[in-house]
């Protein structure tokens, strides 16, 4: 038997709620640097948003996102590398390193 009263919540969704939080707070957090806070929040966006598409798939059924749930893990490297990067340059040499990258 199965008990409909229940709720069902996939545990992806919960991860993507916790991920968008870390995101907001990862903007609005002053780390010294502007521009490595927005790639890091955009980094954390990206992670909250895979998982949510995750949640949809596996938690509801919906097939139709398989393609863009596999793009979405490409974009997670050059965030990484570039949040990062925005620490480690100065100013002037991270714009011609990002815009390379």
């Amino acid at each position: 038997m199965q008990d409909t009263g229940l709720l069902s919540i996939p545990l992806p969704l919960l991860t993507s709620l916790l991920g968008a939080a870390v995101s907001l707070l990862v903007y609005r957090i002053d780390l010294g640097r502007r521009t490595a806070s927005r790639l890091l929040a955009a980094l954390f966006a990206l992670l909250s948003f895979s998982s949510f598409l995750v949640a949809l798939r596996f938690g509801y059924g919906m097939n139709q996102l398989i393609f863009v749930q596999r793009l979405t893990p490409l974009l997670v490297g050059p965030l990484l590398y570039l949040g990062f990067a925005a620490y480690a340059l100065p100013k002037g040499i991270f714009k011609g390193h990002a815009l390379k990258h």
